[in-house]
């Protein structure tokens, strides 16, 4: 697979399906689109998100165009994602994600040593928790600083599945701690 060229893979994908030939390619953009992506979002996780999401795209979308230049096509279909992302943001308010509650330093107003130990004695028993893939995804992203890859294959989950359980995860813990913050 890796000495055929960009059009063969994806010929190869569109005509049989293979999905050999689509991992090729993703791979040989991965850091393409990485980089366009945190240029406009200038977030690690908000790039993964939509680099994930730009693979599901691919699936679809690669076969209903005809590309004459695949990394060119690429790069214009990761710019208008991460466009469409800053758009849909700047509409809704942001919500507050995990990194809140860890980078508790980057604040203007820092906490005083007793109030951080808090913080994080609570974050760890809303962490306890989570359910099931949540917690273990959160805990693989956040505490061991696994990537979405590394937790793919370590849980045995798709892309999707490990996204949305991050995601669902992150809105999870928010929500606990403000509970516990209230009581």
């Amino acid at each position: 697979m890796k000495s055929l060229s960009h059009s063969e893979l994806m010929k190869a994908y569109c005509q049989d399906q293979n999905t050999d030939a689509l991992a090729e390619l993703f791979r040989r953009i991965l850091h393409l689109s990485m980089g366009i992506s945190m240029k406009y979002l200038k977030n690690k996780m908000d790039a993964e998100d939509l680099v994930s999401d730009l693979y599901l795209k691919l699936q679809v979308d690669l076969c209903r165009f005809n590309i004459l230049d695949f990394p060119a096509w690429v790069s214009m279909v990761t710019k208008n994602m991460a466009l469409s992302q800053l758009r849909s943001k700047s509409r809704k308010p942001q919500e507050e994600s995990l990194e809140n509650f860890v980078e508790i330093g980057s604040t203007d107003h820092l906490l005083e040593v007793e109030e951080k130990e808090t913080l994080l004695l609570c974050l760890e028993q809303c962490l306890e928790q989570l359910q099931g893939n949540q917690k273990r995804c959160i805990s693989l992203f956040f505490l061991e600083n696994k990537s979405y890859s590394e937790i793919q294959e370590i849980t045995q989950l798709d892309f999707k599945s490990v996204k949305t359980h991050l995601q669902n995860g992150k809105r999870m813990l928010r929500l606990l701690m403000e509970k516990q913050g209230k009581s």
